[in-house]
């Protein structure tokens, strides 16, 4: 039988951070992983508005109690496989783990730390409850492994064909991309990673027809990008891929509702295409957040409402260009998060440009670049 991965999740303090994430791991995952949780001072119970936000998802963690972080500890304690840290203050006081131990840090305000109404208070719990159930899905999704077969890929197929780019600054001849020759699968979460310069944003750009190969081929869903007439590229863009950008690019007089309606606007909004816009918000934990703008909303949920906007139509394929690079760590897992959820519920093709290597999993398409070129091993 294959060996259970050991994931301890630590926080200072009476731990309702770890414990909730303790019971979102088993929740999701079952028993493929051992969820664990520990905390500096573990109260012996379970935080009641922790409880209360986890019961709203179907999970009970009434019974469950959290360790001290000492127990995991060698000679006497069984160290994990893998240490997350949900606040600054445990990164930084968290004991010497062995070398084999892989951590990372996911900082998380303390939701016990909020004043106000009761319901004020149960929503701080509710909102770190999906962030850390966005940000696990995202971490951990790639190794769900119960064994069933998803639904066949609603997304298309991309073949890049000898591509290359060149720019012209002046006299001078810049080699963005040189001949690269690959294919990113139909319904596929697919990276294009790399140094930066290597010519990762250039890529995207030509695949989602906003620019267009010095040579070479492009064949999205078997039809090449370089003999669409100007019209066809126009509704390339507007009808089958979605677009996800690092600087979020939403209207600052708009809603978040109205800013997932924009590109929908010209044709006008029907009550059925209203009432889907909202749904999206609400998967992607913004439903508390439907009528504020962007000046009232942090970098994670301004980028969740721009995820909903590019899914909104149901797009064959999902473009993003670095869409966490302008966010902390933590808030960028949970992006992640959001975006994997979608890409398996719709089954759509997924390509994301980014310079970060942690959010990758096993189960992931990689096209690593190199100076305009796919780098060895590929």
């Amino acid at each position: 039988m294959e060996k259970q991965l050991r994931v301890l999740f630590l926080c200072t303090g009476n731990s309702s951070r770890s414990q909730m994430a303790e019971g979102l791991l088993r929740q999701k995952f079952g028993d493929q992983f051992e969820a664990l949780s520990a905390g500096s001072r573990p109260a012996g119970f379970v935080h009641p508005l922790a409880i209360a936000a986890m019961s709203e998802i179907g999970a009970d963690l009434s019974a469950q109690r959290s360790k001290s972080v000492q127990e995991f500890l060698p000679p006497e304690g069984t160290p994990p496989d893998v240490l997350i840290a949900l606040c600054a203050s445990a990164a930084r006081e968290c004991p010497s783990f062995p070398a084999g131990v892989r951590r990372l840090d996911w900082p998380l305000d303390d939701p016990g730390h909020v004043t106000g109404t009761p319901e004020e208070c149960l929503d701080a719990f509710r909102r770190t409850r999906e962030q850390l159930r966005a940000a696990i899905e995202g971490h951990f999704r790639g190794n769900n492994g119960n064994g069933k077969a998803g639904p066949q890929p609603q997304g298309t197929r991309v073949e890049l064909r000898d591509v290359a780019k060149s720019h012209h600054l002046g006299a001078t001849e810049v080699r963005a991309l040189r001949g690269v020759t690959a294919e990113i699968p139909a319904g596929s979460f697919t990276f294009i990673v790399g140094p930066s310069g290597s010519g990762k944003s250039s890529l995207l750009y030509l695949i989602g027809a906003l620019d267009e190969p010095s040579s070479g081929e492009i064949l999205v869903g078997g039809r090449r990008l370089n003999g669409f007439t100007t019209q066809e590229r126009d509704r390339y863009r507007r009808e089958e891929v979605g677009f996800v950008f690092q600087s979020f690019n939403l209207l600052a007089n708009l809603t978040a509702v109205e800013n997932v309606l924009v590109p929908f606007m010209p044709r006008g909004i029907s009550h059925d295409l209203r009432a889907r816009a909202i749904q999206l918000l609400k998967d992607v934990g913004l439903s508390n957040r439907l009528d504020h703008r962007p000046n009232q909303l942090s970098g994670g949920e301004q980028q969740r409402v721009a995820i909903a906007r590019a899914i909104l139509k149901r797009p064959k394929l999902v473009l993003a260009d670095e869409p966490t690079g302008e966010l902390d760590s933590a808030t960028g897992a949970e992006v992640f998060g959001h975006l994997r959820r979608l890409h398996e519920d719709l089954q759509t093709t997924v390509v994301v440009v980014t310079h970060d290597q942690r959010y990758l999993t096993d189960s992931d398409n990689v096209l690593r670049l190199q100076d305009g070129k796919l780098a060895d091993g590929i």
